[in-house]
């Protein structure tokens, strides 16, 4: 063993057994978790032969067996009983796939719930992932109707794909069944919008494609909404959801009481349509991303500057939509573009997209959006070198600005841009595009 001490080499020699010796039993431990967090499934069976002191260590160290997977075609699962016995009673994560089902299903499914179901109330995860039988998941979850599961935390449940049959859907546990449940992910699998089990979630992941079910609209998703108010993140995946063209993507209003949720941080929803309607509703001060794909259109700035200023949103595109057709009706709308750049104080990126910008709106970034990092135009018009190198001058100078790391105009027409001007925006600026 080296180690490097001021400067020289110097060499120590230390045997196994001094070490076993010398290490007290929490630091072992410590390492035992350290690695664990990054081998769960494969540590415990190392760690226990080693030698005898880590091997006696192990055994008695129950946080090391607490991950169960099954895993293994087979309906004889003694390896997955012997970790569940030396966990004795600490919290069980608990991951069951498709491989054990390949052969057969419900046989060995009823094998693996004798073996889970007397240690339900040390469950803290549930995962079922890679499952592509529809009845093993459907057996699965209605068994978990009669079960009280106290210290359950996380629930995913994932089919591979979608299949055309019964009308089943999701709707495990009740309110006093689960009630530590914080986060419940559902990819291919029918679930219950009135499901009790939505009331206390911070993380939700639902996927509204499946077989003979209408799109997940506004309403249906404001009622999810309204029984979650811890929520932090909401996912929903909506492969075939229905894409408007930007000319006509105009928001209804949804006829509901102003929900206020204060730690909802990341909103992803496919339909940008739907997106708009909620945030006309829905306030959430903690927002900080939303789905990637997701433009903001001019429709929406009042709601940003007077209803619903999203203060913690870091990433943002605007789609100024510049079409002969729309913009009579966009440009009421364009005005509130410099209100709503004092609002998102938290911004990080920002991208511009077929934009009528104008001179002294551009120049506005040297003195608002102090965390601005990411400055983007794409097909816009209005965009001069001399407000870019403003606004870069204008960041560096100001110690409460953060100086811009990157910058794009792409397909932009800048008259004023020559070659000296595109050289000093490249050595200021990390990276440039233009």
């Amino acid at each position: 063993m080296y180690i490097n001490v001021s400067g020289s080499m110097t060499t120590i020699s230390i045997t196994t057994s001094n070490i076993n010796s010398v290490l007290p039993l929490e630091i072992l431990y410590q390492i035992f978790l350290l690695v664990f967090s990054q081998y769960p499934r494969t540590f415990p069976t190392i760690a226990s032969h080693v030698c005898r002191r880590w091997r006696q260590s192990a055994l008695e160290f129950s946080v090391l067996w607490t991950r169960v997977v099954f895993d293994r075609k087979t309906r004889s699962f003694e390896r997955e009983q012997l970790w569940m016995d030396r966990s004795r009673d600490a919290c069980l994560d608990i991951e069951i796939t498709g491989r054990p089902f390949r052969q057969s299903s419900l046989p060995t499914l009823r094998a693996i719930l004798r073996l889970i179901r007397p240690h339900a109330h040390r469950w803290r995860s549930l995962k079922v992932s890679y499952v592509d039988i529809p009845k093993v998941i459907h057996a699965l979850a209605d068994n978990l109707r009669t079960l009280r599961v106290p210290k359950l935390e996380i629930v995913t449940m994932q089919e591979t794909s979608w299949l055309e049959i019964s009308r089943w859907k999701f709707r495990p546990f009740d309110v006093e069944g689960a009630p530590k449940l914080a986060e419940l992910t559902l990819k291919k699998v029918p679930w219950v919008v009135a499901s009790p089990i939505f009331a206390h979630l911070r993380k939700l992941s639902l996927d509204d494609n499946f077989f003979n079910a209408p799109q997940m609209g506004a309403a249906e998703i404001y009622s999810i909404l309204a029984r979650c108010p811890d929520l932090e993140e909401f996912v929903l995946w909506s492969q075939a959801a229905a894409q408007t063209t930007p000319s006509l993507r105009l928001p209804p209003v949804l006829p509901s009481p102003t929900l206020h949720l204060g730690k909802l941080r990341r909103l992803h929803i496919e339909s940008s349509l739907v997106l708009d309607t909620l945030l006309q509703t829905v306030q959430l001060p903690t927002l900080s991303l939303f789905q990637p794909k997701y433009s903001m259109i001019p429709q929406m700035f009042p709601v940003l500057c007077c209803f619903n200023p999203l203060r913690s949103l870091t990433d943002l595109r605007i789609d100024g939509l510049r079409h002969e057709n729309v913009a009579n009706q966009m440009e009421p709308y364009l005005e509130y573009l410099p209100r709503l750049l004092g609002v998102l104080v938290s911004l990080e990126q920002l991208r511009f997209n077929r934009y009528e910008l104008k001179d002294e709106w551009v120049r506005l970034l040297g003195r608002c959006c102090t965390r601005l990092k990411v400055l983007a135009f794409m097909d816009c018009t209005g965009v001069t070198g001399d407000a870019l190198q403003a606004v870069t001058e204008a960041r560096m100078a100001n110690p409460e600005m953060r100086p811009l790391e990157a910058l794009w105009a792409v397909e932009c027409s800048i008259p004023d841009l020559g070659t000296e001007r595109q050289k000093w925006l490249s050595a200021h600026i990390a990276r440039v595009q233009i």
